[in-house]
């Protein structure tokens, strides 16, 4: 039986991953949700997966004013905001902060964010030395870490290679994307300087880069039809034909690697 506190510190994006990793687990556990703006989508979908959890106020909570029960296993959810996207170094210093906020309040984290524009190069190595609480990441077969949340949805870097390969001059939407693809946007490095809500500019940069799809990255994660209809909401503004990729390319294998390979060295830290 697993016992201990596991910190996950979650990218929106990935949230999808954190929800079927709590809701595919059949092990008792308590999960706490630290509350912020960034929690509100995932709340939601907590409770319309009927998983129960408890909501910190998250301040309170890393300032130590907040403890959560030393027995049982325990999950303590930190969502982020998108906004540190908008520059890699921004988003390594925050993660980093956090993480050593944090430790002290944990026994191990798992980190919902892949390599995001060499945000995360080196994080485990950067781990070791300053941490003293393990860290999980999502790697594909090979070990190395996903590249970004395509690379997670597809299994692994190389996958993703494969498909720009095969499908040149598209935009590629998870779930996640597509249902928050006016706050994912204009993070993109295609629109560094441009106004998040300037889409006529962004347009123009699209024409300009020959951008005319938008591919659906169908996870089996989500609500479908809230996908749906934020992709067709989007390719109608953009005016992109909507594509979907062929069967047989998505894997979990990543989201529950890490996962699993989290509540093991959470174990093994209690022992």
């Amino acid at each position: 039986m697993t016992r201990g506190t596991l910190g996950a510190i979650v990218c929106p994006i990935l949230e999808d991953e954190l929800i079927y990793n709590l809701s595919t687990d059949p092990e008792e556990k308590n999960v706490f949700l630290l509350d912020s703006e960034s929690s509100k989508d995932v709340s939601l979908k907590l409770r319309s997966k009927g998983i129960e959890y408890t909501l910190l106020d998250e301040r309170a909570f890393l300032n130590g004013a907040e403890e959560i029960p030393d027995d049982g296993y325990n999950i303590v959810i930190l969502m982020k905001g998108l906004g540190l996207h908008a520059e890699p170094e921004m988003l390594k210093s925050d993660l980093r902060e956090t993480l050593l906020f944090m430790q002290s309040k944990v026994d191990a984290f798992i980190l919902y964010y892949g390599l995001c524009g060499n945000a995360n190069k080196g994080i485990e190595e950067w781990a070791k030395e300053r941490l003293d609480k393990t860290i999980s990441i999502f790697k594909g077969p090979d070990g190395r870490m996903c590249d970004d949340c395509i690379g997670v949805a597809l299994g692994g870097t190389d996958r993703y290679y494969d498909l720009q390969k095969k499908h040149t001059g598209v935009l590629y939407y998870t779930p996640a994307m597509s249902t928050k693809w006016r706050d994912f946007f204009g993070r993109s490095d295609l629109f560094k300087g441009v106004e998040s809500e300037n889409f006529d500019r962004m347009k123009t940069i699209l024409e300009m880069c020959d951008y005319h799809k938008v591919m659906e990255i169908s996870t089996g994660l989500g609500d479908d039809s809230e996908t749906k209809r934020s992709l067709d909401e989007f390719a109608k503004e953009f005016n992109f034909e909507v594509t979907h990729l062929e069967p047989g390319w998505t894997s979990l294998e990543p989201t529950e690697r890490i996962y699993a390979e989290a509540k093991a060295s959470l174990s093994a830290a209690r022992l």
